[in-house]
């Protein structure tokens, strides 16, 4: 008897168990579920294009996070871009017009303390409860002028540094692939060094919703210095520490990465 009752009580230890995981797993999945659902939430959606050369902001997407990235073309000799340095953004709406601001992650020590980087003000061409069409060419008075590339320091001068843009005309505007393309041709005067030159250029405009990504960046080691280099993103400064630090710059290569080579380039 007293084997019979062991039995029965490790059958009724293992339907129980059973059962308490069978209860667990849907709750487990529901739980992955919404999590899944709230980051997609937080995701902003894609900017659209209107009336051909004006940006369509959807409502759903004030207060989100967009990759803003640039190229700037000179128009004489020979037309090769350069690529300037992206920025995480957010649109807000006022009764008057889009402000667009630059996220302050890596930025700041703290945020205790209130801060806000304008970048550019845009007027409002017109607002439907789905979406608000702004001026994208006129808000866009100033070109920055840092580079994508940088060695993990961190350039506060530079990258706040501009060109005026006195005139300026936005002449393509389309999406590919949920990101927003704008061309607009400028000129460019550089305020602190010969006044009466106004340069001409293509600056290329990226706007996308900004997608962080799932991987810790690695700061390059100082014994690895030596003998290895790498592209490294801005330097970012660390909260509370203040300390600068940047990471080795990682691409994304889920989608293919295509060169393209000049006619001369000869064929070794």
């Amino acid at each position: 008897m007293p084997v019979v009752n062991n039995i029965l009580r490790r059958d009724v230890i293992a339907a129980t168990l059973v059962s308490f995981l069978f209860a667990i797993v849907p709750v487990s999945r529901a739980a992955a579920a919404t999590n899944e659902a709230a980051g997609a939430a937080a995701i902003a959606p894609a900017l659209e294009v209107a009336d051909s050369f004006l940006v369509a902001i959807p409502k759903a997407g004030f207060g989100k996070d967009y990759l803003f990235t640039a190229s700037l073309i000179p128009q004489a000799l020979a037309a090769t871009s350069t690529g300037l340095a992206g920025k995480i953004v957010r649109f807000e709406l006022f009764p008057d017009g889009v402000d667009m601001y630059e996220s302050m992650r890596g930025l700041v020590i703290t945020e205790d303390l209130p801060a806000r980087r304008l970048l550019a003000n845009f007027a409002i061409v017109r607002q439907d409860g789905e979406r608000v069409v702004i001026d994208f060419n006129k808000g866009m008075r100033r070109v920055f002028t840092e580079a994508w590339t940088a060695s993990g320091g961190l350039d506060l001068a530079g990258r706040d540094t501009v060109l005026e843009v006195p005139e300026s005309r936005v002449f393509d505007a389309r999406q590919e692939g949920g990101r927003l393309i704008i061309r607009q041709s400028v000129q460019a005067r550089n305020r602190q060094s010969n006044q009466n030159l106004e340069a001409r250029y293509e600056v290329r405009y990226f706007l996308s919703p900004y997608r962080p990504g799932a991987f810790e960046g690695k700061e390059l080691e100082a014994s690895d210095a030596r003998y290895v280099r790498f592209f490294e993103t801005e330097g970012h400064i660390e909260p509370v520490t203040g300390r600068v630090s940047g990471r080795i710059a990682r691409f994304d290569i889920r989608n293919p990465v295509v060169f393209y080579y000049s006619a001369s380039t000869p064929s070794k």
